[in-house]
């Protein structure tokens, strides 16, 4: 069983890539592709990057509604669903979150098996 770990830093934010598996080869590249990808939705999603999609929304939103593509759509509706099933832990505003008695906690997503589905 072999373990490949990167990171990628993102959104103001350290991303640790954990992957488990039997193929080292095929973690690797699944491990480079699912960073690649972070990147990309960084590009859309970060608010720290005026050129994203969300800064372009929150610069926009206060007159009216704003169209998005589907793919931010789906995104934020994921992420409400979050913030439902987790009682507003889960809250990508920023708002109640995961502040925990003035300590603000990340999470790292592990994808364990190396399988790719």
């Amino acid at each position: 069983m072999y373990e490949y770990r990167c990171s990628v830093v993102a959104m103001a934010a350290l991303f640790e890539i954990i992957l488990r598996g039997e193929d080292e080869q095929h973690l690797e590249a699944v491990g480079a592709a699912v960073g690649e990808e972070i990147v990309r939705l960084s590009s859309k999603l970060s608010r720290f990057d005026p050129q994203s999609e969300v800064s372009r929304v929150n610069r926009h939103a206060f007159p009216g509604p704003v169209r998005v593509d589907r793919e931010l759509f789906s995104l934020l509706e994921e992420c409400e669903a979050a913030r439902r099933l987790s009682g507003g832990y889960f809250d990508v505003t920023g708002g109640r979150g995961f502040g925990l008695g003035g300590w603000i906690c990340f999470s790292t997503v592990v994808i364990a098996g190396g399988g790719t589905g």
